[in-house]
């Protein structure tokens, strides 16, 4: 049903959340829609070193 109105329909869905994935599936099955799963980035496994200082002021150099 989804792929009548749109040419592609794209799922984010992190690796370790199978269980997610599989809820995605069934649910999808049931419109007979399909999609193209791409893996997403953990944000809490990220080690970014950030200066701390451009994040403590970041609001104050937006337009410098």
């Amino acid at each position: 049903m989804l792929n009548k109105y749109f040419d592609k329909v794209y799922l984010i869905n992190l690796d370790k959340r199978t269980d997610r994935l599989q809820k995605c599936n069934e649910e999808f099955a049931k419109i007979n829609s399909s999609f193209t799963r791409i893996p997403a980035i953990d944000g809490n496994t990220l080690n970014l070193n950030l200066d701390d200082n451009k994040i403590n002021n970041f609001d104050q150099n937006v337009f410098d």
